[in-house]
């Protein structure tokens, strides 16, 4: 499958709990007006260019933004010690991301969607509602939710 061009990707920097954390933006360019965003969750140690450009290339290929992260102490985001995994902290880092994203003046700040998979999709789900966002996608969810 050939890979999508009509995107533009953004370096960015959001703040979570004072640390910054590493954001890539992939817009589309065949809107012009306000789009929805998928915010990406990397599982639990792993980094926004693990895989998630090529979902991210076709999020915004369709039309939706789509913003991928690095948690703190991982891949390009601030925090000591390195490579440091606490899921609490993940969870504000993903929630710091969610607002970051409405922030943004071409999201539509009332479609925002949380994609990911594994366990962060599992531990995101239990608080979706309190970050007022849509489900997400995660094909093996249903085995830390049952």
């Amino acid at each position: 499958m050939a890979r999508p061009t009509n995107f533009r990707t953004e370096e960015l920097t959001f703040q979570s709990s004072g640390t910054d954390c590493a954001a890539t933006m992939y817009w589309p360019t065949t809107q012009d007006t306000s789009v929805p965003c998928i915010v990406l969750a990397p599982s639990v140690n792993l980094t926004r260019v693990d895989g998630y450009p090529r979902f991210a290339e076709q999020f915004a290929s369709a039309g939706y933004a789509a913003l991928v992260f690095d948690y703190r102490y991982l891949g390009d985001s601030a925090g000591e010690p390195r490579q440091l995994v606490d899921y609490q902290q993940q969870r504000q880092d993903l929630s710091a991301a969610v607002d970051y994203a409405r922030s943004l003046d071409r999201i539509t700040s009332d479609q925002i969607v949380l994609w990911g998979f594994f366990l962060v999709a599992a531990t995101s789900s239990r608080w979706l509602q309190r970050i007022n966002t849509s489900p997400l996608r995660s094909p093996c969810a249903h085995f830390w939710m049952a």
